[in-house]
């Protein structure tokens, strides 16, 4: 393929690239991406080309391949699973939790009050719940926890048992549980 590879940072008719990161603005991927896309012109047209090996068809609109690019890796690596989803959220509340950080240091003042964690009933932990279909399964994830599944009666049911295993991580407590008999 003759022509050029945008090097990013450019106006619109030199669109950033890799798609993915945005290296002007100090974005670089933690690890090689398996679909890592740059846009590519020959002075005519632009496409977006992938390290996987596909590339989009020629458009006349640098966007276009941008947007090609963009939807590459979607397409290619398909819908993300339950765990991809919950440790999407994790990273979420990370970055709220450093943006709430960072407003504090700049705009709070000791002679405001003194904010406190405010978890589940007050107790200033995050807790994270696993619910397990049987009770193999929470004996399994018991084993994970490297603890064992054991009985906890406040949470007991008319007659249905609630059985748990409960890791912490400082002040995030997992809690893997059921109802049975």
């Amino acid at each position: 393929m003759s022509g050029h590879k945008s090097s990013g940072g450019g106006l619109a008719s030199e669109p950033s690239a890799p798609v993915l990161c945005n290296s002007s603005m100090g974005d670089e991927p933690a690890a090689r991406l398996v679909h890592e896309v740059a846009t590519f012109s020959d002075g005519d047209g632009h496409r977006a080309v992938c390290s996987c090996g596909w590339a989009s068809d020629w458009y006349a609109d640098d966007v276009a391949a941008v947007m090609a690019g963009v939807e590459h890796p979607e397409i290619a690596v398909g819908p993300p699973d339950g765990l991809d989803g919950f440790v999407g959220e994790l990273l979420d509340l990370q970055d709220d939790l450093s943006e709430l950080v960072m407003w504090l240091a700049e705009h709070w003042s000791a002679d405001l009050p003194t904010p406190t964690l405010w978890g589940l009933a007050g107790t200033g932990h995050v807790e994270v719940s696993v619910y397990c279909e049987s009770r193999a399964e929470l004996v399994r994830v018991a084993a994970r926890f490297s603890v064992a599944a054991g009985r906890d009666r406040c949470y007991d049911a008319k007659k249905e048992t609630y059985w748990c295993a409960r890791r912490r991580f400082g002040r995030v407590a997992v809690e893997a549980w059921r109802y049975g008999r």
